[in-house]
């Protein structure tokens, strides 16, 4: 994991609607599809271990029981990471307590109102007046009139306290949240500057983790352009080669019904 990463200075404010975020979030993850007009919570089909890594340290630095990782865009919810106490980092399905399971990867058919998301209010927190970190804090989930109807609070597995602190890129833009949750109450974290600092700091190294895999993609799209550039002025670029040497071969095949006459044809050429 390294050192710990120290937050950078807070962006100037910015206006951020819907759909400014969800620009701005794509720029760093590329969704799944999903069905038009609908809200869904969707966990990552490829989890990323690092991110993982993460949240796991969380989980033991704040004693709760499991940490995740979200990304919103204008109405879906992304899970990118999700850790226990004891989850086996390269493998989800397996930890050594049952009760360290993974819980959002089991809901990922699950939706949620928009504006009953905890992360849609952890992305409005601004840092206080007094400097302290942006946070947002429930101890009582069954408690909140706001929350208490939730899927997740009112059923299995009947989360009752919540704490998160947004993501924000270098624009000033949240795009997502790293939040802890516990089937118990617990003390209030904003009450220990300590925690609520290395939560913060913890949110810090998850954007710098993403900005390293965007800069990354980046790198690779500049490649590739720059390839097909260079294909496009030269005529004997390789890969303008091995274009008309794959189109050739395919032209050559659809001169024969079956596999065994274009063979034969092929065998014929080569000399004995």
């Amino acid at each position: 994991m390294g050192c710990q990463q120290q937050p950078e200075p807070a962006a100037p404010p910015v206006a951020c609607t819907d759909s400014s975020r969800a620009r701005e979030l794509y720029k760093y993850f590329q969704p799944p599809r999903v069905r038009e007009n609908t809200v869904s919570v969707l966990r990552s089909s490829s989890p990323n271990t690092v991110l993982t890594a993460h949240a796991q340290l969380v989980t033991w630095r704040l004693d709760v029981q499991r940490v995740l990782i979200s990304l919103i865009d204008r109405e879906t919810q992304y899970f990118v990471a999700e850790s226990t106490k004891t989850l086996d980092l390269a493998n989800s399905d397996e930890s050594e307590d049952p009760g360290d399971a993974i819980w959002a990867g089991e809901q990922c058919n699950m939706s949620v109102p928009k504006r009953g998301r905890l992360c849609e209010h952890t992305l409005e927190q601004a840092p206080s007046p007094d400097g302290s970190p942006a946070c947002f804090e429930v101890l009582d989930l069954t408690k909140d009139d706001r929350f208490n109807s939730l899927p997740f609070v009112a059923g299995e597995p009947h989360f009752r306290y919540y704490v998160g602190v947004p993501l924000k890129t270098k624009k000033g833009i949240p795009i997502g949240s790293l939040f802890a949750m516990d089937v118990k109450v617990r003390e209030p974290l904003k009450e220990s500057s300590k925690k609520c600092r290395f939560l913060t700091i913890m949110a810090s190294n998850v954007m710098a983790h993403l900005e390293l895999m965007k800069e990354k993609e980046d790198r690779k799209r500049a490649v590739n352009m720059n390839m097909c550039l260079a294909a496009f002025v030269d005529p004997e670029h390789p890969l303008r080669k091995r274009k008309r040497t794959v189109s050739h071969q395919r032209s050559r095949s659809y001169k024969f019904a079956t596999f065994a006459e274009h063979k034969a044809a092929v065998d014929k050429e080569q000399p004995p």
